[in-house]
């Protein structure tokens, strides 16, 4: 605005304020021809800063009789803002350096959610070039990116990548990951049927419970609860917390309740010949 002013040979009303002389009216024609030569560039002044501002900043201005009034006012009102607008640079600031990708957090969602943060530091003035969001978003990844970074890293190429071709990279590495942890669990449900298969097989060929069950048939059913556990724990992230069986022999030895107390697994038992509800697993 100041060139503008400048432009139209009315800055020195600004830098300058206008004040009328004394006994105006008694003074000669050069004094009163000079004083209102004055005067109509002034209210220039003050008009054309008026026509310049927005309607908040007019409000500020609106009483100033002056156009150097009108500036030293304005001039306050914009160091107002310009308080506010790094105090919430600074807030931001802070936002952007403690983002953190969740843990069941898909890549997608949490890189739109850095650049929301992003895009509220840019209209607050702040420069944010691609290598230092890129940088950002690596160093809060989840931990199951830790291959994928760790490559990015090593072939330089954070200074020259941009948000989108990151994006593209870690979505593929997170197609990947879902695609291995899927046949570990089918498999660990696979196993947990054929359990139940075999354990109703074996009740429909003894004709009773308790007897042919020796400690071969124990043993096999513990392992592969262990296995099932531990795939099952590994790949969903979730602990076993319950088991419901019947009271075979199988689910009831010393060793099989050793190992749930120990893991803090519950054994609610159900009724004998209930095959129907011996699936149910927390």
């Amino acid at each position: 605005m100041k060139t503008f002013l400048g432009g139209q040979d009315v800055w020195e009303a600004v830098e300058e304020e206008y004040v009328e002389p004394e006994n105006l009216a008694s003074a000669s024609q050069t004094v009163k021809k000079a004083a209102k030569e004055a005067r109509v560039k002034d209210q220039k002044a003050l008009s054309l800063i008026q026509l310049g501002v927005d309607d908040n900043i007019f409000e500020k201005i609106a009483q100033a009789t002056t156009a150097k009034r009108a500036w030293d006012m304005m001039e306050n009102a914009f160091k107002g803002i310009d308080k506010v607008k790094k105090v919430r640079l600074q807030s931001l600031r802070g936002e952007f350096e403690s983002l953190q990708m969740k843990d069941s957090e898909m890549i997608f969602d949490y890189i739109s959610r850095v650049l929301s943060v992003v895009n509220q530091l840019e209209r607050n003035c702040e420069e944010m070039e691609d290598s230092r969001v890129v940088e950002k978003i690596l160093r809060s990844l989840d931990s199951k990116f830790d291959h994928i970074v760790v490559a990015i890293e090593e072939s330089n190429d954070t200074e020259t990548m941009t948000v989108d071709e990151l994006s593209g990279k870690l979505q593929v590495h997170e197609d990947k990951i879902k695609r291995r942890n899927k046949e570990p669990i089918e498999q660990a449900l696979q196993a947990k049927m054929n359990i139940n298969e075999r354990k109703d097989d074996t009740n429909k060929n003894q004709g009773g419970r308790g007897r042919g069950r020796g400690r071969g048939r124990r043993q096999e059913v513990f392992s592969t609860f262990k296995r099932f556990k531990a795939l099952m724990e590994k790949h969903s992230g979730y602990q076993i917390k319950a088991i419901r069986s019947d009271r075979g022999g199988e689910f009831i030895s010393k060793e099989f309740k050793a190992f749930c107390e120990e893991n803090g697994i519950r054994r609610p038992l159900t009724i004998p010949y209930s095959p129907q509800q011996n699936v149910v697993v927390e």
